[in-house]
């Protein structure tokens, strides 16, 4: 449930604010990619750890919050 919290306000928070959503990959909002475009795109930069961890902190954080 927390995962799915998470990806309804990240996809309303960076099609709203893309100035503010700059922690997610502007390619995922692209209708026009595959997702394993997407997927290689965002793989491809080195950043890509960094917002991996801090997704999987984020999305824990919300799985305790909601236990």
């Amino acid at each position: 449930m927390a995962t799915i919290l998470y990806s309804f306000l990240a996809i309303w928070a960076g099609s709203t604010f893309p100035r503010f959503a700059k922690a997610w990959e502007p390619s995922f909002f692209d209708a026009s990619l595959s997702f394993s475009d997407k997927i290689a795109r965002w793989r491809a930069k080195p950043a890509t750890s960094v917002q991996l961890i801090v997704s999987v902190m984020l999305l824990s954080l919300l799985a305790a919050i909601v236990r």
